[in-house]
């Protein structure tokens, strides 16, 4: 994993994703691997009653994503970074507890880019 062709590599341990191996390896540990095969993770959610963190949530694509909520808090929108192709709804849980996928809506917008939300 050369950084994802955005910035120099240097060795890093590589924990997720296509390439995660126990050898260190040309890589980058930041944000610059947003938007790619290597952005695993997407987002985590954290409750605040708790102060644990419950879940981990991804794009259908499993490339990264930004999650938007609604004013009431009961339904969040996973934006991908797949170029516009895709939209993923959560349904929020309880405290304390993982938010579930409500959908994943095929929206085909026009405009996007990979590897942008």
């Amino acid at each position: 994993l050369l950084s994802c062709g955005r910035e120099p590599g240097s060795p890093v341990l590589v924990q997720t994703g296509p390439s995660a191996s126990d050898e260190l390896q040309d890589g980058a540990c930041s944000g610059t691997c947003k938007g790619s095969k290597a952005d695993t993770i997407g987002v985590a959610e954290f409750d605040t009653v708790g102060g644990t963190f419950v879940g981990e949530h991804n794009s259908a694509a499993g490339n990264g994503c930004v999650p938007l909520s609604s004013p009431d808090g009961k339904t969040i929108v996973l934006a991908p970074f797949d170029g516009g192709k895709t939209a993923r709804v959560l349904k929020a849980g309880k405290n304390g507890e993982a938010s579930t996928i409500a959908a994943d809506i095929p929206v085909d917008f026009e405009g996007g880019s990979p590897g942008s939300a």
